[in-house]
Formats: structure tokens, C-alpha cells, sequence
């Protein structure tokens, strides 16, 4: 994870880090009117409109495992979660951009990333720095921030938030990687 030199910040580029906080803020408050359940199947939604983009606008051919793969993992998720979804207009409508979002901020990266000949540490750099002043803006907008300020962390919470920074670093570099 060493030294990378610091990347072009193109329109494009800069385009594809807002769909990230936008797509991430959606599917955030799409958790505020549905379920748990729900809004796991909506983020596991993005892989097959990923591929439908692919399809569609790269003319990517998938093959008959690839294709029943895709279907199992929505199937299964499906079912392991169909005691826990629940659903209200609102919800399914910020969840269904957000997806839909995700799966073209994920295409517009991807682009971007070979277009610019950018290194993971680069694209990352990129997308991050547009995207997080994005996100602490959303935030600042929608969370009780003086409660926030008020509450009284536990040892244990701080951990598991600064666990689960951890963890997205790792997720948000896996995707680039």
C-alpha cells in the first residue's frame, strides 16, 4: 500500500465519486423505511445490474454457470431473508436507485480507472476524496449530530465503529483491486 503518485482528478472522475456518496446515501436512507432484510437484498441486487449493464451497453457475453450462479446467490438470499423484508413505497423507491446507482458508479470506476491508466491506491485516492465530503455532508444533513456529540460511547462501540472503518477500507480497496 505503499507511495502512489497523487492522480488527474477529470470531470469524469469526479462525476463517478458523487454517484458513490449519492448511490451510498440512497441506499442509507432506503434502510430508514425498510428492513434489514430488504436493504441486504437491495445492495445484493448491484451484481446482476452490473451484469445487465455489461450486457447491454460492453455487449459482455455471460456463460450458463455464470448465469445460474448469479441466479442461486439472489435465490438464496432470497430466501435466507424473506422472514426479515419488509418493505414501504419509499423504501423500495431509494433503494431501487441506489442499486441502480451503485451498479453504474461501480461501471463508471471501472472506466475511469482504464481510461486514466490509474493504479487501486489511485482510484481509491479519487473516489474517496470526492465521495467523503459528499457523505459528511448527507450526514451532517440527516444525523442528530448533538445527540451523536452527547451520546456515551462504550469501549466496546468505539471498537466495533473503528472495526467497521477497518473493514470498509478493505471492502472499498477490494473493489477497486
Amino acid at each position: 500500500l505503499g507511495y502512489t503518485e497523487r492522480p488527474k482528478f477529470t470531470a469524469f472522475a469526479i462525476m463517478g465519486g458523487c454517484l458513490s456518496a449519492f448511490s451510498l446515501f440512497l441506499l442509507n436512507l432506503s434502510l430508514w423505511y425498510n428492513s434489514v432484510g430488504t436493504f441486504q437484498t437491495f445492495k445484493l441486487l448491484t451484481v446482476p445490474c452490473i451484469a445487465t449493464i455489461d450486457y447491454f451497453y460492453v455487449g459482455k457475453r455471460f456463460t450458463m454457470p455464470q448465469i445460474l450462479a448469479l441466479l442461486l446467490m439472489v435465490a438464496g438470499t432470497g430466501l435466507v431473508t424473506v422472514d426479515e423484508i419488509s418493505m414501504r413505497g419509499r423504501g423500495l423507491i431509494f433503494g431501487t436507485l441506489a442499486t441502480v446507482l451503485t451498479s453504474v458508479h461501480q461501471q463508471t470506476q471501472k472506466r475511469v480507472a482504464d481510461t486514466y491508466q490509474l493504479t487501486n491506491m489511485q482510484t481509491m485516492q479519487v473516489y474517496c476524496s470526492v465521495c467523503a465530503p459528499w457523505l459528511l455532508g448527507f450526514a451532517l444533513c440527516m444525523d442528530p449530530v448533538p445527540e451523536l456529540l452527547n451520546y456515551d460511547w462504550s469501549l466496546e462501540q468505539v471498537v466495533h465503529l473503528l472495526a467497521s472503518c477497518f473493514v470498509f477500507y478493505f471492502v472499498a480497496f477490494s473493489m477497486v483491486g
